[in-house]
């Protein structure tokens, strides 16, 4: 029985119209080489092969992959032709990927006994390169919190070093009419502005 699932072309778009549109962004590129490993893998545990899987062979359909049936009916039987041809895919998905270049490498190993030798080994290798590359946006994240909580910091600092007996710097009330503006009379110190500020009604919460 064929584990290769019916698509409908015109309602998914291959990986290779989705590249054609520019080099898509590391996080991604990563999903859908997951992805499509192991939808290979699949094929592979139920005793088969692909026999010409590209960039032309792999739709996205939706949140997954399917992968669409090879051309030709007289598959190779050597699992390790797959990893070789899907090696080549990755070589356009991930071709701006920091550390994927070793990856590809051990799919093109011209020795088949340097290839890897199945497909699992390949998923492992990058299910590692997308936690190496989370665990680089979280340092870019908290870089970025960093110099966020240096800005603040200076801020602080710069409101700290404010004379504390500024008499001239307005400040506001909230009165029976609203929201109001006071400036300071020249000669008012900061306590004496704090006396003359208007109290609290507890009962109605208005200040009076």
């Amino acid at each position: 029985m064929s584990c290769f699932k019916a698509v409908a072309t015109n309602d998914c778009l291959t990986l290779s119209e989705l590249l054609a549109g520019g080099a898509l962004a590391t996080s991604q590129a990563l999903h859908y080489a997951l992805l499509a490993a192991e939808a290979l893998r699949g094929i592979h545990v139920a005793g088969q092969t692909h026999g010409s899987i590209s960039v032309d062979a792999i739709t996205i359909a939706g949140p997954g992959i399917q992968l669409l049936p090879a051309s030709s009916a007289d598959r190779p039987t050597d699992t390790r032709s797959d990893i070789f041809a899907f090696g080549g895919v990755l070589a356009e998905l991930l071709a701006d990927v920091t550390g994927a270049n070793h990856i590809v490498g051990r799919c093109l190993a011209s020795d088949p006994a340097a290839r890897r030798q199945s497909i699992q080994q390949v998923i492992i290798e990058l299910k590692l390169l997308i936690l190496k590359d989370r665990l680089r946006q979280m340092r870019s994240a908290t870089d970025r919190l960093e110099s966020i909580a240096v800005c603040l910091a200076g801020i602080v600092n710069r409101l700290d070093e404010r004379p504390q007996d500024d008499r001239h710097e307005p400040y506001w009330f909230p009165g029976r009419s609203g929201r109001g503006w006071r400036a300071a009379p020249a000669g008012e110190t900061l306590a004496a502005r704090n006396e003359c500020r208007p109290a609290l009604n507890p009962a109605t919460h208005i200040y009076e």
